[in-house]
């Protein structure tokens, strides 16, 4: 099904302006927004005439309908289902699954429509998390969502950030606007990837920046938690672009692995538990990719492969620990289960 993010898009591109959300059905993908301006002269269809002449009805072919209350300034948008093969194909085990009330659900799919509501949205959802991850214990931060954090040293790609003030007090977390693209599973794990640098730092009064700051005080957290510390990069770029960009970004990726891997085939895999040099395969981005595991002088692990025109390919990590934390989350037994 479409993101959120993505049914607004889809609705603007219809002329709807001034949207705010009111109810959503995820299972028969439906969704109800208010609007502030209209024009069905834009809509590549003829309307019917539904509720007694109240409601226009668009049967947009391949998309959806799309019922119009003029008078009452509402849209109800049923998505048909029928053209996202690419982008429901993120792994589900990229996401991890958190419980959310009602309420801090409804809150994110509205602060994913109306940018005002965002820190509103982060604030409500440190509290929950603090209450239900760290058992109160942490003092909030200052929240922010931003294309780019109020303080430096923070990559242009980096999904959220947490910069702490002398003393162990919590300082500020960052999260990205681009995170509002993503599913609500996915922005949950990036949040609470945050807030273990903020317990790291205000409950364990840590100043380890190993490993990035994703040290041994920092991946303890993330176990507390009920996140893996290995998987701190978790999903592929498909988790906050649009349509559009999905598109472009699998016509690039098929020209460079290959086409997308059936999920069957994906779910026959065995996942390699530790390093074992040998024949491997490699899930990279829904590709299945076959090849071999080595060591570069001993110590430098390495997967070599032969890419769709024949020509030989290496990933490579700088050593063991690295490896483990981004390479075995990818990586599978040669043979099926």
């Amino acid at each position: 099904m479409l993101t959120l993010q993505e049914v607004t898009s889809l609705l603007k591109r219809f002329s709807f302006e001034g949207l705010s959300l009111i109810s959503m059905d995820e299972e028969k993908l439906t969704y109800n927004f208010k609007f502030t301006s209209f024009n069905p002269v834009l809509m590549p269809v003829k309307p019917t005439v539904a509720a007694g002449g109240k409601v226009l009805v668009f049967t947009v072919p391949d998309v959806g309908k799309f019922g119009v209350s003029p008078a009452n300034f509402m849209v109800r948008y049923v998505d048909s289902g029928l053209r996202h093969g690419t982008s429901s194909s993120v792994p589900e085990g990229h996401l991890t699954k958190q419980e959310l009330p009602a309420d801090l659900v409804l809150a994110y799919q509205k602060a994913v429509v109306n940018s005002g509501q965002r820190v509103a949205f982060v604030t409500k959802l440190w509290h929950h998390f603090n209450t239900t991850k760290f058992s109160g214990q942490m003092q909030v931060p200052k929240l922010e969502v931003s294309s780019h954090p109020s303080f430096g040293g923070v990559a242009k790609s980096t999904r959220g950030a947490f910069l702490g003030d002398p003393g162990w007090h919590p300082g500020r977390l960052w999260m990205a606007s681009f995170m509002f693209n993503s599913r609500i599973a996915f922005f949950c794990e990036v949040f609470l990837h945050e807030m273990c640098h903020l317990a790291a730092w205000c409950l364990s009064c840590s100043d380890d920046f190993s490993e990035g700051g994703h040290g041994p005080v920092w991946q303890q957290w993330m176990t507390h938690v009920g996140l893996d510390p290995r998987r701190f990069d978790p999903t592929d770029d498909y988790e906050y672009q649009d349509d559009a960009q999905r598109q472009a970004t699998e016509v690039s990726l098929t020209q460079q692995y290959g086409p997308r891997s059936p999920s069957k085939d994906v779910k026959a895999l065995k996942k390699m538990k530790g390093l074992e040099p040998g024949p491997a395969i490699y899930l990279q981005m829904g590709r299945i990719l076959h090849g071999t595991i080595g060591l570069h002088n001993g110590r430098s692990p390495y997967f070599e492969y032969k890419n769709k025109a024949g020509g030989t390919m290496f990933m490579s990590w700088p050593d063991a620990a690295n490896f483990a934390r981004q390479g075995l989350p990818n990586l599978y037994h040669e043979t099926a289960k």
